[in-house]
């Protein structure tokens, strides 16, 4: 048994051992812990310092490149304008024959929905040219959309009988409704309006579930029906004339001009999107719905396109008077 001396003894050995042996560990624990604490931090600081260093490293957006995508909405815009004077001179020399109604209500309203991407703060912002520039164009093609709308009411003596081509969907919308309506306005002018309402309502729901905005939170559904709308007429608006054109095989020269204005705005535009991500080192939300869009409408117009460069150089080489475009699609092409 250990007398009392020697416990004390080992009781005071113990106590100076603990009292040096305790701070010791407190300060390894400590330390432990500051070190899985700066761990994150550390290794986080590296990538953060790379990314830094990545984004300093990436050149600026060139100033021509800038200017030229500026240079490409704003001829898009301006040929818009010609396209709807080229349907008002033609209404004022030869009224309403030829055009399609649909076709150009299709344009007009587009054209109206376009400018009021200014309003919701999407329209693009040029980075070279003034804003205020575009604003303008924009609204003297509303305008000139505005007018030509009521020329077209003016010199419509029956806007039944002066637009009787005008068929596309007429035949979809008189198998849906009552006989008693098929005689209406709606049915003989509405299949364009009908079938773009109902693409652009299931492209809104898609594009609301799948595209979203910065932080994961989804578009709101009246922008997306907005876009979509505008999308989905931009790509229709051209078929009611274009079938008025295969059965007829006619149209009036400005008409034609109409057409090829859109045909430019379209490769203007679609050329800018297919460059946007090149020069700006990133793309927006809808650039692929957007290319698609401007590739779409190149494509059904490439063939008429085709045939009216074609008729256009035939015209000037044997000199013949501009009047009326007659267009075969088998290969023969001639003016009267």
């Amino acid at each position: 048994m250990l007398s009392p001396r020697s416990m004390i003894s080992t009781a005071t050995t113990s106590r100076r051992l603990a009292q040096r042996v305790l701070p010791l560990l407190i300060t390894l624990y400590q330390a432990h812990q500051l070190l899985g604490k700066a761990t994150p931090a550390t290794s986080e600081k590296p990538a953060e310092q790379e990314q830094q260093h990545e984004e300093e490293d990436e050149p600026p957006p060139s100033f021509f490149g800038l200017l030229f995508l500026d240079f490409l909405i704003l001829v898009s815009d301006v040929c818009g304008f010609f396209a709807f004077y080229c349907v008002f001179h033609s209404v004022k020399r030869r009224g309403p024959r030829g055009v399609s109604l649909q076709s150009f209500l299709g344009f007009a309203a587009g054209r109206c929905l376009h400018s009021c991407s200014h309003i919701f703060g999407i329209h693009y912002s040029p980075e070279v040219f003034p804003p205020f520039i575009y604003l303008i164009v924009d609204g003297f093609a509303v305008f000139m959309g505005v007018v030509t709308t009521v020329a077209l009411y003016c010199v419509s003596n029956s806007i039944k009988e002066d637009f009787a081509d005008d068929v596309f969907g007429r035949a979809f919308l008189k198998r849906i409704l009552p006989k008693q309506y098929h005689d209406t306005l709606f049915v003989q002018f509405g299949g364009l309006l009908v079938f773009s309402a109902i693409v652009a309502c299931f492209w809104s729901v898609t594009r609301c579930s799948i595209i979203t905005a910065d932080g994961d939170v989804p578009f709101a559904f009246s922008l997306c029906m907005l876009c979509s709308i505008c999308e989905i007429v931009q790509i229709m608006s051209v078929l009611p004339q274009l079938l008025m054109l295969y059965k007829t095989k006619k149209i009036p020269v400005l008409l034609g001009d109409f057409l090829m204005f859109q045909g430019i705005a379209k490769f203007c535009t679609l050329t800018f999107w297919l460059l946007f991500p090149t020069v700006n080192g990133w793309s927006p939300h809808n650039h692929n719905m957007a290319t698609a869009t401007e590739f779409f409408n190149l494509l059904i117009l490439s063939d008429f396109i085709y045939f009216y460069i074609k008729s256009k150089a035939a015209n000037t080489l044997l000199g013949r008077k501009e009047s009326e475009m007659t267009i075969d699609y088998d290969g023969a092409h001639n003016w009267v």
